[in-house]
């Protein structure tokens, strides 16, 4: 079984018993590399003052359905005063999550 597998497992009821359950199964799955991401951001030691991150979903389709993003973290923080500063309301206004 690979890691997508396995994460999707754990979170076998969840995404069963929500509305739409391929939506809720893509939210799983970012939600598991955004932890991954920051645990390495955590980690890491960088020569540099800033660290961006900016996580979203990006599905490509056909012509005929179009194509989706969705940006769901832009942050920016300081390595000298560890202050993280949100900037997803200020850059992208538009985006509302989907309640489940």
């Amino acid at each position: 079984m690979n890691t997508i597998e396995q994460i999707l497992l754990n979170h076998k009821q969840r995404i069963i018993t929500a509305p739409v359950p391929l939506y809720e199964a893509t939210e799983v799955i970012y939600e598991a590399i955004d932890d991954r991401i920051g645990e390495l951001v955590a980690k890491t030691s960088y020569n540099c003052q800033y660290v961006i991150l900016m996580g979203a979903i990006l599905i490509n389709s056909d012509t005929d359905m179009g194509s989706f993003s969705a940006t769901r973290r832009f942050d920016v923080i300081n390595l000298s005063t560890k202050a993280r500063t949100n900037l997803l309301d200020a850059h992208f206004p538009c985006y509302q999550p989907v309640s489940a």
